[in-house]
């Protein structure tokens, strides 16, 4: 009778658990603000019950701008999420709905509002937005990937980059609105990459 040998085979070594998190550079850190789109975030239809406006985004706008900028020197815009919220979604005013866009070609320091449709229409990614409609509408803005940083202080560019900085600019535009009466109220949310000075 033959002896027989055993072997134990030692364990396989592997990876076990989760992978480690990836950590962010020392001196990179995300900042997040909100900022209300005209005085507390009211957007009025004119006396022709239009409403139209732009607005762009930049890190300058921050209450805590001052203190920001003695720390960080640059910044790049990671998202946007816009907030909007009918006033008198439930009242006898005359009801109507906006078209809402980003122009990639605009910024802070650049955008105008649009005169027509026309300047909202063929906006990539656009989104209809009812005042009747008695709720929230949120919106995550379908930005291109920002691939550079700019200065704090310098971050939209009077010839903007759409790669770089805070890049963009809302457009909206509607009519049919009860005239000269409040409408929506608008805000925006942003998050940026700020990069130390150190």
């Amino acid at each position: 009778m033959s002896d027989t040998k055993k072997y134990n085979r030692p364990p396989r070594r592997g990876r076990t658990g989760l992978p480690a998190p990836r950590r962010m550079s020392s001196n990179l850190i995300k900042y997040t603000a909100q900022f209300p789109i005209g005085t507390g975030g009211v957007q009025a239809a004119d006396s022709k019950g239009v409403l139209a406006g732009a607005a762009g985004f930049t890190i300058q706008f921050s209450t805590e701008y001052s203190a920001l900028s003695s720390v960080f020197a640059e910044c790049k815009l990671l998202g946007v999420v816009v907030i909007i919220t009918p006033i008198y979604a439930t009242s006898t005013v005359a009801q109507s709905q906006i078209i809402i866009g980003l122009n990639k070609g605009q910024n802070a320091t650049t955008n105008s509002p649009p005169s027509s449709f026309s300047g909202v229409e063929n906006l990539r990614g656009n989104v209809t937005v009812a005042s009747a409609y008695p709720g929230r509408t949120t919106i995550k803005v379908n930005l291109t990937r920002v691939k550079n940083f700019l200065p704090l202080n310098g971050d939209c560019p009077t010839d903007p980059l759409s790669d770089s900085g805070s890049p963009g600019a809302l457009l909206w535009y509607g009519t049919g609105f009860e005239a000269s009466t409040n409408i929506f109220t608008m805000f925006y949310r942003c998050t940026w990459l700020l990069r130390s000075r150190i």
